[in-house]
């Protein structure tokens, strides 16, 4: 991932949450957040959003600096 132009797919990302023991949740404007288990604890959550356009994700906080917390029922499972 050091290198320019080198992206991350759904097995990085699926090993990503395995290492930080983080459950991880895309977000995708119109789609139902997608949540990539890596935690048996649901508050263990890390928010990225992902855009097709250009293939590119971002982390997402709230506007206080907090990072949000989403229930099971409002995610899409892998």
């Amino acid at each position: 991932m050091k290198k320019e132009n080198t992206y991350a797919d759904h097995l990085i990302i699926m090993a990503t949450t395995t290492i930080l023991n983080q459950n991880i949740i895309i977000h995708e404007y119109g789609k139902r957040p997608l949540l990539i288990p890596g935690s048996d604890y649901i508050d263990r959550q890390l928010h990225i959003s992902y855009n097709p356009y250009n293939q590119h994700y971002e982390s997402v906080k709230d506007f206080d600096g907090t990072i949000p917390i989403m229930s099971f029922d409002n995610l899409q499972l892998t």
